[in-house]
């Protein structure tokens, strides 16, 4: 759910900036003059229009929709996916214990941005940026733990869009964020805990362990 959170974030983000001029500019301001700024505003609010600039979850290339920002979730590798390892607390004195396992999850969205003028791409992109990130503290209210920017792409014509798209261009760019999960597995009597570590293939508490670790009872 990570890029409908975070296109959700930006989209309200874009509507405020509609009626705050000030922000944009102090957004840009350490990378261009208000006079350019002033510029890009006019030209991606049309007479005060937020809406000139289309936003959209699962991008179909049109030359008709430029600009574009498309928010969409990448695919998890099996080795940054999900990650977790169990463990056992107890519950009472009659020992009783309560097994949990911690899921750990890596989610990765990728923002492109298509526009007519290579200019305007950078001014978006810098925008784009600013507002995912004002948008960290109402993502940690959703249960995410992190959020980290992952780098961005250069700005490169929009081969997916031609011969029809010529003088179109995109830039990407990634962010990444972990969430952790914990699920109870039930109550049960005492007995020797097992925790298996799947990033390490360690299992501790078995006979014979890797790395000479000797079982361990909770009793």
């Amino acid at each position: 759910m990570l890029d409908l959170h975070i296109l959700a974030a930006v989209q309200t983000g874009w509507k405020s900036l509609a009626s705050d001029q000030a922000s944009w500019r102090a957004i840009l301001a350490p990378y261009v003059d208000t006079t350019m700024a002033d510029e890009w505003y006019s030209e991606l609010f049309p007479s005060g229009d937020s809406e000139h600039l289309r936003f959209t979850a699962a991008y179909a290339p049109a030359v008709a929709d430029v600009p574009t920002v498309a928010v969409r979730q990448e695919e998890e590798p099996l080795e940054t996916g999900l990650l977790g390892a169990g463990y056992t607390e107890q519950v009472d004195d009659g020992g009783l214990i309560q097994s949990y396992y911690v899921m750990h999850n890596r989610d990765t969205v990728t923002i492109s941005i298509h526009t007519s003028n290579a200019e305007l791409l950078r001014c978006l992109h810098a925008i784009i940026r600013a507002l995912v990130m004002s948008s960290l503290n109402w993502l940690l209210t959703l249960g995410y733990d992190s959020l980290e920017y992952a780098g961005g792409g250069d700005i490169m014509p929009a081969e997916d869009m031609l011969p029809e798209g010529q003088g179109i261009y995109m830039r990407e760019m990634r962010w990444t964020s972990i969430t952790q999960h914990q699920v109870g597995l039930g109550t049960v009597a005492t007995k020797p805990a097992f925790v298996y570590l799947k990033e390490t293939g360690v299992t501790i508490g078995s006979t014979g362990s890797e790395g000479g670790v000797e079982p361990y009872s909770s009793s």
